[in-house]
């Protein structure tokens, strides 16, 4: 599930950059991600109910991750809520994604500004984001999924720390 998620990330930097080539980089991109997710569970439809059966026996545990989880979602919640210390989102991180969700790749866009110039895969998925109550506020959501990532890592390794019989099983975890 952890390696999915990263390899499905990759893919959507990489759809979006095709996108971008003809097209805004705006909330009709999420429509080519969610058929692509719908296609991909279909396909793998049943190892994810093989999942969730053998998940269902622990349910105890189930429980307190959730706990856990919702707890570290509100955290993550709480960090957005709060204004942006670094120079580099007003200066240009912010307007080069306004840019590219308004407009498609230009070529010649570092002539306005140098700043403007830098492509980058995350500018694009995070100019895909501002629709509806978060027009022109794509930062406060855009490292939301990247950050309870990292806790659910960060919570697997813990498990697998605590509950290993040995160092032996711990040599082939992967963090």
């Amino acid at each position: 599930v952890l390696i999915s998620f990263w390899t499905g990330f990759v893919l959507a930097l990489a759809i979006g950059q095709l996108w971008h080539f003809l097209l805004p980089a705006d909330g009709r991109l999420w429509i080519i991600y969610s058929t692509l997710a719908a296609v991909g569970f279909l396909v793998s439809h049943k190892e994810v109910w093989y999942w969730i059966k053998r998940m269902a026996g622990q349910w105890k545990k189930l429980v307190l991750f959730g706990v856990l989880l919702f707890g570290l979602s509100l955290e993550v919640a709480f960090m957005a809520s709060h204004s942006i210390p670094v120079h580099d989102t007003g200066s240009y991180h912010l307007p080069a994604t306004l840019w590219n969700h308004a407009f498609p790749l230009v070529p010649g866009l570092s002539n306005l500004h140098s700043r403007l110039g830098f492509n980058s895969s995350l500018f694009i998925y995070s100019a895909s984001l501002p629709e509806g109550i978060w027009a022109s506020r794509p930062y406060i959501i855009m490292m939301g999924p990247f950050i309870l990532m990292a806790y659910l890592l960060s919570l697997t390794g813990l498990k697998r720390i605590v509950f290993s019989s040995s160092t032996a099983n711990l040599s082939d975890s992967r963090f």
